[in-house]
């Protein structure tokens, strides 16, 4: 593959996140967050199982402990996804779809006071850049930082990117093996 194509692909994906989100604030405002939510994952879950369904086995009779993990994650991640759900539901995309970003931190924060993981001076400044350039996408006009926590699902949208950071951490940590 090039590097042309790649960024291609990149871009693709993106477009493709940006609408999930879009449709996802409509369903969860039309049907519930649960239902959106089991609707997505009955749909990941038939699509992406005969990918992993030779695995399945011996991942589980491995390392139990992975497994406990992973399980932890997934209840957490259940959660972040609900929360995730209920801010799009009350709140504007373009202002809660930035502060999600605040789950790359989270994560980084967890992976360094847990496993010691270390993250570099130019990936701090990356990650810093990132945050600050989807901040400034989704600010218009001059906004108070009192205004901006008066919008509708913004402190549940922070909550949400502080908890799915955790689940993260947690998936990559148990995906990791030994």
């Amino acid at each position: 593959m090039t590097v042309s194509v790649g960024i291609g692909l990149a871009f693709v994906s993106m477009l493709c996140w940006g609408v999930g989100d879009f449709l996802i604030q409509r369903s969860t405002r039309k049907v519930g967050d649960f239902e959106t939510l089991f609707i997505i994952c009955a749909f990941g879950s038939f699509i992406l199982f005969p990918f992993v369904w030779r695995d399945i086995v011996p991942f589980v009779a491995g390392d139990f402990s992975n497994v406990l993990i992973l399980f932890g994650a997934s209840v957490i991640l259940l959660i972040a996804a609900l929360l995730d759900f209920e801010a799009l539901k009350r709140g504007k995309l373009a202002v809660v779809e930035p502060i999600w970003s605040f789950e790359i931190p989270a994560a980084a924060i967890l992976a360094f006071f847990v496993v010691g993981e270390m993250v570099s001076l130019s990936q701090g400044i990356l990650i810093a850049l990132l945050i600050f350039g989807l901040v400034m996408v989704s600010v218009k006009e001059k906004y108070s930082v009192s205004k901006f926590f008066m919008e509708k699902g913004v402190l549940i949208a922070f909550f949400a990117a502080l908890i799915m950071g955790s689940a993260n951490f947690f998936f990559g940590w148990g995906g990791k093996g030994n």
